[in-house]
């Protein structure tokens, strides 16, 4: 049953039209007779890929450029999708938060996970619930669209021979059942050492059918498109111009969480401070390092923080989490309408093509503000005028509040060593050791893709617990279970 708040989870995407999906863990679904798909290695690999492939096939549809996978709620709907896909082959009805992280990774390599969008959450298309000591992500409304459009296309796919530099291709044909008309993507993927989550292979370039509805972010006579926006709203271009960046939201006439970003000892940081019933909590970044309050305490410049080294692959071969484009994740992609210009302010609204239309509850169009000159946001309304409406303001050059939680990047750090005894698929073991500097109250755990143990002694009989604040302290990982 269709609702409002499904309404606003699909955002940019007409993904109700296409909702069948090539299950995961299916290689035979929609594969040719008589071709690679019949050798091991190449039903690992399209096991392996055609999911995810069927889900960016489904999730850019009504796109014509692969720029739109920097939107969150681009990414966020493939999620769901591929969600989707996995419960009806048989699987689990959400995705683990490693899922999350890994499916991201597949599908941007390059770039930082994207926060899945706040009207996705308050509009109950997303339902976030920690159970059995883990996260799961749940995307109602979407499986039930997928059973009602299950004749509606019937996805084709087919892996060709890789090229000279191991990226191979996963073509995949939609055929509209009414007209016949067909429409073919073609995604490369490639093999990632430190790709995680369950997904080997990513993203490594697409084409992209021509679509009349494609979006066009330059139509509505501006001068400036919504990729210009995007781009001139990263986190490290706006502290180029700007000494701090203040985010305010807004839900239902509430108030909500207040971020800011802004330079400190020449990293990039952020401190978001909000509450969660009548609590008040904090987390943050600092560099990249990302962290929160595990502990309820009113001395935050000596609170316990806690921070997670995802991927610690990554971390050790010093490529750690891009936050750039949290700012930029919130722009939703269409066509630029009613704009007006006053007093160095452009003020339009975004329309947001889903490629059909509810006369009984027609979208709403995004309405944004943003600086004449250097096109930094200052405000974004979601759902004006409902009862759904949520918003974010933007307050450049603001004292930032830091509330004392990166004092001790300003002490003496301590030195947190990570010693892992990791296994390959032969069994065989490797050591290797992995030192980083942190504030004496920062906590630093691992994570690692595929279970794991941490201990405090290296014969590895003492289950971790943390050594407490201001001591160096070493901590023993082996994915060496039972």
């Amino acid at each position: 049953m269709k609702t409002r708040s499904r309404l606003l989870a699909l955002l940019l995407c007409a993904a109700l039209l296409l909702t069948l999906f090539a299950g995961c863990g299916a290689p035979d679904r929609g594969m040719p007779e008589g071709t690679d798909a019949q050798d091991a290695a190449g039903t690992a690999f399209e096991a392996a890929t055609f999911a995810p492939a069927t889900a960016l096939a489904l999730g850019m549809r009504f796109f014509d450029d692969p720029a739109y996978l920097d939107s969150a709620s681009v990414v966020w709907n493939i999620l769901g999708w591929y969600c989707a896909g996995q419960e009806t082959d048989g699987g689990k009805d959400y995705l683990t938060e490693r899922q999350v992280r890994g499916l991201q990774h597949c599908l941007r390599p390059k770039s930082a996970s994207l926060t899945a969008p706040d009207n996705w959450i308050s509009g109950c298309a997303l339902e976030i619930v920690e159970e059995e000591d883990e996260t799961r992500y749940f995307f109602p409304g979407f499986r039930a669209d997928y059973d009602l459009m299950m004749d509606a296309l019937r996805p084709q796919l087919s892996a060709g021979a890789a090229n000279a530099d191991g990226v191979t291709p996963v073509t995949v044909v939609l055929t509209d059942q009414e007209n016949g008309t067909t429409e073919t993507y073609v995604f490369g993927f490639r093999r990632d050492a430190r790709a995680a989550g369950g997904f080997p292979y990513v993203l490594d370039g697409m084409t992209l059918p021509p679509v009349e509805t494609a979006q066009e972010p330059a139509a509505g006579g501006a001068n400036f498109t919504l990729e210009d926006v995007a781009t001139a709203n990263l986190i490290t271009k706006l502290l180029s111009v700007y000494s701090s960046v203040e985010v305010r939201s807004e839900f239902g006439g509430e108030e909500g969480d207040v971020t800011s970003y802004f330079k400190k000892n020449g990293e990039v940081c952020s401190v978001c401070a909000g509450e969660i019933d009548g609590v008040s909590s904090y987390s943050g970044f600092y560099g990249a390092c990302r962290f929160y309050v595990a502990e309820d305490e009113e001395d935050l410049s000596d609170v316990h923080l806690v921070s997670t080294v995802y991927p610690l692959e990554d971390v050790m071969d010093g490529d750690g989490p891009d936050y750039d484009y949290e700012i930029t994740a919130l722009i939703e992609f269409g066509r630029i309408v009613n704009l007006t210009e006053q007093d160095g302010i452009y003020s339009f609204d975004v329309e947001l093509d889903y490629g059909w239309e509810d006369e009984a509850e027609p979208a709403v169009p995004v309405h944004y503000e943003i600086d004449k000159g250097s096109l930094a946001l200052r405000s974004i309304v979601w759902d004006k005028g409902t009862e759904y409406e949520s918003s974010r303001t933007f307050t450049y050059n603001a004292q930032v509040d830091t509330h004392g939680l990166l004092d001790g990047w300003d002490r003496p750090l301590r030195t947190v060593t990570f010693v892992m005894e990791l296994h390959d698929a032969q069994g065989k073991a490797t050591t290797t050791t992995f030192k980083a500097q942190a504030p004496q109250n920062l906590e630093l755990l691992p994570e690692l893709e595929g279970d794991f143990a941490i201990y405090n002694n290296k014969e590895m009989t003492e289950p971790y617990h943390y050594p407490g604040h201001g001591q160096s302290y070493t901590l023993y990982v082996t994915d060496a279970m039972g």
